[in-house]
C-alpha cells in the first residue's frame, strides 16, 4: 500500500487527509496572495512536508514580534521532522530536498524478513530476531489503519471493517478483550493499541495543536519494555520502526508505549491505566513500585519548601537516591539499552539531588551527557574540560537539564550510525538553544553558553 502526501493525490482511505491538504492550500494560498505571516500559514507549510517554506513563515513571525507558544513548538517540530525525515538512515537533507522537488513522500508497507513472530509466553505473542541484527536497521513500516480523534476512530472503524474482512480479523487478534464486534470490545483494542502522533488538523486551525489518535495493526504486536531495543516515529500516516541498538538472534524486540515525557516514578501507573498490564521488564524490577513512590513523595516534600538545604533532607534520603541512582545505572549496562533512556531517570532523581545540594549525582547526569556528545562524534575527555561541566553547581544545573532534554534528539544520529558534520552540528546547536531557553524561562546570552558549553570539543 502506498501512502502519499500530495495535493493532487486521491488514493487516501480517508477524506480526512483529502480535507487537510484543501485546508493546508487554502492556508498557503491566502499567504502567497497577501504576504502576510500568520501562524496557520507556517502550520500548512510544515503539514505538507515544505519545511524550508515553513521556516520561512516562522522567521517572519519573529521579525514582526507574533512569536507565540505554538510559533515556538512549531520551530521546534521543524527542527526534530529534520532529524526524523528518513527511513532509518536519517539522511534527512536528500529528503527534504527530494520533498521540495516533487512535493511528496511515499513509502511501500515493508517487514524485515529478518523479524518473525512468535510465542511470548504471558505476553501472547511478540516481535523476535531471526538472526542478528544491527543498530539502525529498519524493521517495519505501515501505513496507518486509522487515523483520528479517539472519539472518532470508533465510526471510522465500523466503516473500514465493513470493506476490509482481513483487516478486520488482524484488529480482533489485537490485545485486549474478546473477538466479538460489540462496542465495548472494539472500544477497549482501540484504547489498548492506539498511539498519538502527528499534529491535529481541522478547518479551522486551532492555536495550540493537538495529537491524532493512531492505529497500526502490524505493530501492535510488538511487546512493551521500559528498556526497548527499538523505537517508532511518523512520517505523515506512515510509521516506522528501527532497531536502535543490535539485536541478537532470538531476542524479542521491545518498543515503549509510554511517552518520555512521563515522570519516571509515574510510568507503572500510565501503562497499567492505559494498557492495562503490569510490567515486568527489567527496569521495572529493578526501580521498583516502592522505589517510585518514595521518590515521589520526596520531589513533593521538596516542592513543598523552596529554598529546600541539606538539612531539610535527611542524609539517609540523600543515599537512599544515590542507591536508586545506582541500581539503574547497572540496568543499563546490563540491558545495553541507549543512554538517552538512562537520562530520562536521571531527569527525576538528580532534581531530587539539587534540591538537596547533593552535586554528586549531577555530576554522573553531566557524565551522561558527555556519552551522548561521544556518540554525536565529540572527544568526551575535551568536552570534559569545558568549565561548565567542571563545576556544576546549583546555578549551573540547568547545564544538565539541557543535556538530558537533548539525548533523545543526539540518539536518532547514534542509532543510525552517522558521523555529523557541522551542517549536523549547527542543527543539533539551534535544536538546544530552544530547548535551552525553554527550561531557563528564556535567556539573552544562549549563543555564548554554547560556545562555553562546547569550548574545546572542536565545534567552532
Amino acid at each position: 500500500m502506498e501512502a502519499c502526501l500530495n495535493f493532487d493525490c486521491t488514493s487516501f482511505d480517508c477524506t480526512y487527509h483529502l480535507n487537510m491538504l484543501k485546508s493546508a492550500l487554502r492556508q498557503i494560498t491566502q499567504y502567497e496572495q497577501t504576504q502576510k505571516p500568520t501562524f496557520e500559514a507556517a502550520q500548512a507549510y510544515y503539514n505538507v512536508g515544505k519545511l524550508e517554506e515553513c521556516e520561512q513563515v516562522v522567521l517572519e513571525l519573529h521579525k514582526n514580534d507574533m512569536v507565540t507558544k505554538a510559533v515556538k513548538r512549531l520551530q521546534q517540530k521543524i527542527d526534530i521532522q529534520k532529524l526524523q525525515i528518513s527511513e532509518g538512515k536519517y539522511d534527512y537533507k536528500s529528503m527534504v530536498e527530494e520533498a521540495k522537488e516533487n512535493f511528496v513522500v511515499k513509502c511501500q508497507n515493508y517487514v524485515n524478513p529478518n523479524i518473525e513472530i512468535r510465542e511470548a509466553g504471558n505476553k501472547r505473542f511478540g516481535y523476535f530476531a531471526k538472526s542478528k541484527i544491527e543498530m539502525g536497521t529498519k524493521l517495519m513500516v505501515e501505513k496507518a489503519f486509522l487515523i483520528a480523534d479517539f472519539h472518532q476512530m470508533f465510526k471510522q472503524l465500523q466503516v473500514k471493517v465493513e470493506l476490509k474482512d482481513s483487516q478486520l480479523s488482524q484488529y480482533l487478534a489485537l490485545k485486549g478483550g474478546d473477538n466479538s464486534l460489540s462496542f465495548d470490545n472494539m472500544n477497549l483494542k482501540l484504547s489498548r493499541n492506539g498511539c498519538k502522533a502527528f499534529p491535529k488538523l481541522e478547518e479551522e486551525f486551532k492555536k495550540d495543536s493537538q495529537k491524532h489518535q493512531v492505529l497500526v495493526l502490524s505493530s501492535c504486536t510488538f511487546n512493551h519494555s521500559c528498556l526497548p531495543n527499538a523505537f517508532w516515529y511518523f512520517i505523515g500516516d506512515v510509521q516506522f520502526i528501527i532497531a536502535q541498538r543490535e539485536i541478537n538472534e532470538n531476542e524479542q524486540i521491545f518498543l515503549s508505549y509510554v511517552d518520555s515525557s512521563v515522570p519516571c516514578e509515574q510510568q507503572p501507573n500510565a501503562i497499567r491505566s492505559l494498557f492495562g498490564f503490569e510490567c515486568e521488564c527489567q527496569m521495572c524490577q529493578t526501580m521498583t513500585i516502592q522505589d517510585r513512590e518514595y521518590i515521589s513523595k520526596l520531589k513533593q516534600a521538596l516542592e513543598n519548601k523552596v529554598n529546600a538545604t541539606k538539612s531539610e533532607v535527611t542524609k539517609n534520603d540523600i543515599e537512599s537516591v544515590k542507591e536508586i541512582c545506582s541500581r539503574i545505572e547497572k540496568v543499563f549496562e546490563e540491558s545495553q539499552a541507549r543512554r538517552s533512556d538512562l537520562s530520562h531517570y536521571y531527569t527525576e532523581l538528580s532534581y531530587v539531588m539539587y534540591k538537596t545540594g547533593e552535586f554528586q549525582t549531577i555530576r554522573g547526569a553531566i557524565d551522561v551527557g558527555i556519552k551522548a556528545l561521544e556518540c554525536f562524534g565529540i572527544d568526551g575527555a575535551q568536552a570534559r574540560q569545558g568549565k561548565l561541566v567542571m563545576n556544576p553547581n546549583k546555578q549551573q544545573f540547568m547545564n544538565y537539564q539541557v543535556l538530558g532534554n537533548t539525548m533523545n534528539i543526539l540518539s536518532f544520529c547514534f542509532f543510525a550510525k552517522i558521523q555529523p558534520k557541522n551542517s549536523e552540528i549547527e542543527l543539533w546547536l539551534k535544536f538546544l538553544e530552544q530547548v535551552f531557553t525553554n527550561v531557563t524561562g528564556g535567556c539573552t546570552d544562549v549563543k555564548q553558553y554554547l560556545k562555553q558549553r562546547l569550548e574545546g570539543c572542536g565545534v567552532k
